[in-house]
């Protein structure tokens, strides 16, 4: 099968302390900070009791973070002045992964004692 779903997320506040991406000045505007986050997924069955899935995220973010200072530097460094790099506005992330269905669980001949949970093909006891 195939999935898809996408997730906006907007400031309706204007943030006084947030550093602008744009200028590196403090202040974002309302709207300015908008994130997008798009997944789409397809899963196949190769086998009986195998499928294969394959899913690709993309992130935007219209106004970054400031990137922190890299870990292992010296105590109190800084970047030069003037200069403050952000993260990347998008990002991307595929994710392959495959699963295996449990085989059938042998037949019982008393009944269960305790909770258990039937779902399709597969009994869970707890």
């Amino acid at each position: 099968g195939a999935t898809a779903s996408v997730e906006a997320l907007f400031n309706l506040n204007r943030e006084g302390k947030a550093l602008d991406a744009d200028t590196g000045m403090p202040g974002v505007d309302a709207f300015h900070d908008t994130r997008l986050i798009g997944k789409l997924g397809l899963t196949t069955t190769l086998f009986a009791r195998l499928s294969v899935a394959f899913g690709f995220t993309l992130r935007y973010d219209q106004n970054p973070p400031p990137r922190p200072i890299p870990a292992g530097t010296a105590s109190g460094a800084v970047y030069i002045p003037g200069f403050q790099p952000f993260a990347d506005r998008a990002d991307t992330r595929w994710r392959p992964a495959s699963s295996e269905r449990p085989s059938e669980p042998a037949p019982r001949r008393d009944p269960p004692r305790g909770v258990f949970l039937t779902f399709p093909k597969w009994t869970h006891y707890l």
